[in-house]
């Protein structure tokens, strides 16, 4: 069984919101080259997993999958300009920066995000990112 992220917002903006930026996820420890936990650091960013929460159904489903007692947790959201400042943090980097190697799709993940991310700003719409069970 794996898992996928996904943006959640409070409500809908007339955008797709069907991004799954599992990618941006995934390049979190020390065997990737660049390490983007390390990278939002050294930038000042707040890393992009503090932007993670879950619906207590959520929350729920995962405890029967796994096996472990459900404590519910509330929900938590977050205002897309906060979310913004790490994207472009990221993207300006890596824009800037054209000779660090990474997946190309990390990229299009990012701009995805950050467009998802405006429009929620320009109507005041807050999100958060979800990790879903898969497979």
């Amino acid at each position: 069984m794996g898992f996928e992220h996904y943006i959640v917002l409070e409500r809908d903006i007339g955008v797709s919101a069907d991004i799954y930026p599992t990618i941006l996820f995934r390049f979190r420890d020390e065997t990737h080259t660049p390490n983007i936990q390390e990278l939002e650091l050294k930038l000042g960013l707040v890393p992009l997993p503090l932007f993670n929460s879950s619906n207590p159904q959520n929350q729920k489903d995962w405890a029967a999958v796994y096996g472990y007692e459900y404590k519910p947790h509330p929900e938590l959201w977050f205002e897309a300009a906060e979310g913004l400042k790490t994207i472009d943090g990221l993207l300006g980097y890596f824009l800037e920066n054209i000779d660090v190697s990474y997946e190309p799709n990390f990229i299009k993940a990012l701009q995805m995000i950050k467009r998802v991310l405006e429009e929620a700003e320009s109507q005041k719409v807050r999100f958060h990112f979800e990790i879903a069970p898969t497979g």
